[in-house]
């Protein structure tokens, strides 16, 4: 769920220069800390629980004393952070097909795209499940396609996931 998508596939978010244009502006550095991004929590409210049209936020979505006070939002390690979502002058981190292929009882791996998710689209997911696996039928791939199907929902709607049967089998 919500998957950063690996060097070698088209991602958009980090293809365009995105990511980095959202990353850097919050870079902070402390001798306790090192080097990390900070991102507000406004940001990271807008970041993860507005749908494709980044305007409309889930229903669900937590509030912003929600999200600082049960500890959503942290302080991320900026290179580990600047490689997972291709800040530019960092490499996105190279995974090798068909590490979840199928075996006798067929493919062990499931992921899960979400229809209104921003940051990596239907599209992109499925090209990663079909890297990741060879499925080229698309098994154990799930798309949750929801008004509130967010980047974030299996925190703003857990139960939801769970009723659509993501965990089912697993």
């Amino acid at each position: 769920m919500a998957s950063s998508i690996p060097r070698g596939l088209p991602w958009l978010i980090a293809d365009s220069g995105l990511s980095t244009l959202l990353a850097v502006p919050n870079i902070r550095s402390n001798s306790t800390l090192g080097t990390y991004i900070d991102i507000p929590t406004l940001l990271w409210q807008n970041l993860w629980f507005t749908t494709r049209l980044y305007v409309v936020y889930s229903p669900t979505t937590p509030s912003l004393t929600a999200i600082d006070d049960l500890g959503y939002r942290s302080l991320e390690a900026y290179r580990a952070s600047a490689e997972l979502i291709g800040v530019i002058g960092f490499h996105r981190p190279l995974v090798s097909p068909n590490i979840f292929s199928a075996n006798s009882t067929g493919v062990n791996f499931r992921l899960v795209g979400f229809s209104e998710d921003r940051n990596s689209s239907v599209e992109e997911e499925r090209n990663l499940y079909r890297h990741l696996t060879s499925d080229v039928t698309d098994q154990n791939y799930l798309v949750v396609t929801r008004p509130d199907a967010v980047h974030d929902m299996f925190v703003s709607s857990p139960q939801v996931l769970i009723d659509a049967g993501v965990f089912a089998g697993f």
